[in-house]
């Protein structure tokens, strides 16, 4: 009987410790938790999104209209240095995960006359003839001196982006092994997020994060970018008067909740693991 008694005590006791585990579980995996990190909530997430795709890293007091493409993007490749088919491997990753998270389409072409996106990657010493010879930009030197690696782009009166140019000095990025960064952030602010900023983290966009790979908080933003409710050439004030909504859906699909771990379909993150 003392043995039974015992067993019975022992049983009744794992089940106990056990049903308190699969609670702890349920309440650290819940909604309402998993949703307090700071770059979930609405006012941090619209915060974020107006920095980055409103605000010009080059021009601190120019408020911009809202920008993103209307047309497919066509990126050719122009390798001046360096393996030449990992660069094209590398941009056929991320153009991929873009597309799978904006679900605007980008695709590639043979020829540089077919394109609306150049990607470059030469020497740094010829970085400024190359730019050069493509792109007309206001204090290049200024950026260059800043910049390890560049992006641009134009638009049209509409405020649709209409080309854009990536340049990538090889030696530079390998000696700092920031190759990459330069690959992940340059296309991906080449959608329509253009701007830098230290209060958006975690993020790309964030100079001083270390991370090489799109957050959750930048998945988020990439899906307000390509929004339908939002347009190209709206203010500032448009914007921010269709943030509730959008924000508002994607937190009943689940996006937000579970953008840390969406983020990393199709991601450079989880091509690099392999």
């Amino acid at each position: 009987m003392i043995f039974i008694l015992k067993f019975k005590q022992a049983i009744c006791l794992f089940i106990n410790r056990l049903l308190t585990l699969i609670i702890c579980f349920l309440l650290l995996n819940s909604p309402a938790v998993r949703a307090a990190a700071h770059w979930q909530q609405d006012q941090y997430i619209t915060d974020s999104f107006i920095d980055v795709a409103l605000n010009r890293e080059y021009h601190s007091k120019q408020k911009a209209h809202f920008m993103r493409w209307k047309e497919p993007l066509k990126i050719f490749i122009k390798s001046e240095l360096g393996d030449p088919t990992l660069q094209q491997k590398l941009y056929s990753v991320q153009a991929r995960h873009l597309q799978y998270i904006t679900a605007h389409p980008l695709t590639f072409v043979q020829s540089e006359s077919d394109a609306n996106v150049i990607i470059v990657f030469s020497s740094s010493k010829n970085m400024r003839a190359n730019i050069v010879k493509r792109a007309q930009i206001v204090d290049l030197d200024k950026i260059l001196s800043d910049a390890l690696c560049l992006a641009n782009f134009q638009g049209n009166a509409k405020f649709e982006i209409t080309r854009g140019l990536i340049f990538i000095p090889v030696d530079r990025v390998r000696q700092r092994g920031r190759l990459l960064d330069c690959v992940v952030e340059e296309l991906t602010q080449l959608m329509g997020l253009p701007n830098d900023s230290t209060a958006v983290y975690p993020s790309i966009f964030n100079d001083r994060s270390i991370d090489s790979y799109l957050s959750g908080l930048d998945y988020l933003l990439l899906k307000i970018a390509y929004h339908p409710l939002l347009k190209p050439g709206m203010t500032e004030a448009q914007v921010r008067n269709k943030l509730p909504a959008i924000l508002d859906q994607l937190r009943s699909l689940g996006e937000i909740e579970n953008a840390q771990w969406r983020v990393l379909d199709n991601s450079m993150k989880k091509w690099a693991a392999q």
